[in-house]
Parts: C-alpha cells; structure tokens; sequence
C-alpha cells in the first residue's frame, strides 16, 4: 500500500510543478509561490506519514524481535531485554490497546509494539503470534522476574483472545 501511496505523491508533486512553471511564464509569481510551498508542505507531510508506517513493520525470528528501518534493521534480543506489557490509547480518540514496551540492555534503546493489528481495527493479534512472543521472552529467564510475569500474561491473552478476538 504505501508503494501505491508515493507513486501518488510523486504524480500529484510532478503535476504540480509542472502546473506552478506554466504559472512562472505567465507571469503569475505569487500564485506560483504559493503553490510551491503548499507541494512542498504536502511532500513532507505525507513523506513523513510513509516514513512511519514503514517503520511499524516488526517480526519475530525465534528469540529475537526485529523492526524494519529505513538505513537498517534493528534487533531486539527478548530474552535479554526489559520488557513491560502496558495499555494505553491510540492517538486521541483510539481504543485502548495492549503494547510490549522494550529495551535492549546495553544500549538502552526501547521501542513499542503494538500488539494489535491497525489494518483490521486493533484486533488483538493472533493467539499464535501471543505465544511466540510468549515462548522468546520466557527463554532462559527465571519465574520471579518482571518479564516472566509479562510472558505469562501474554499466554492469558492469547486463551482469552482466540484467534484475532478483542482484549
């Protein structure tokens, strides 16, 4: 989806510039102008809005959590990692949904996973997908951790879930 969308940036910029350069040899600078700013402002704005969602794209690689970048993929180790298991809301008027908030150890780098799917209006992922998640953070951690309490709480939301169901 988000090739579709910058192929209709790129037309409707391409256009626009076309159309604000037959402004410029009529003589029609201020409209021009304005015109260029208002393509540039679009550009960035949606720009900005690919650049995220881009980025939402996680997947799990037996132990280790991956997010896509734009430079490069980063790795998130769950069976080392902090990991905290927190509800909140979606933008401003969002329902409330569960989220894994993670930190790598040594470098202290966190990052938040939606445990939802936005594309299917915040159904609580897959049982499966809860359990995976489950199993790579509980390797090779002990019963009395905060992380064992998480993993266990994502194996409840998984019997509770189904498969796709709402929390």
């Amino acid at each position: 989806m988000w090739i579709f969308n910058s192929v209709c940036t790129v037309a409707v910029e391409v256009a626009g510039f076309y159309l604000a350069a037959d402004l410029i040899g009529d003589d029609k600078y201020a409209i021009a102008a304005l015109l260029i700013l208002t393509l540039v402002v679009f550009f960035v704005f949606i720009a900005g809005m690919l650049y995220f969602a881009y980025r939402r794209s996680f997947w799990l690689d037996g132990r280790c959590l991956w997010r896509r970048g734009i430079v490069r993929d980063r790795e998130y180790d769950l069976s080392v990692a902090r990991i905290g298991l927190e509800f909140s809301g979606v933008g401003l008027a969002g329902p409330v949904v569960p989220r894994l908030k993670i930190t790598a150890g040594g470098e202290g780098r966190s990052v938040n996973l939606l445990l939802c799917n936005r594309d299917f209006r915040y159904k609580v992922l897959p049982g499966e997908q809860l359990l995976a998640l489950a199993a790579a953070i509980g390797t090779g951690r002990g019963a009395e951790t905060p992380e064992a309490s998480v993993a266990a709480r994502l194996r409840q939301m998984a019997e509770d879930s189904g498969v796709g169901g709402v929390v």
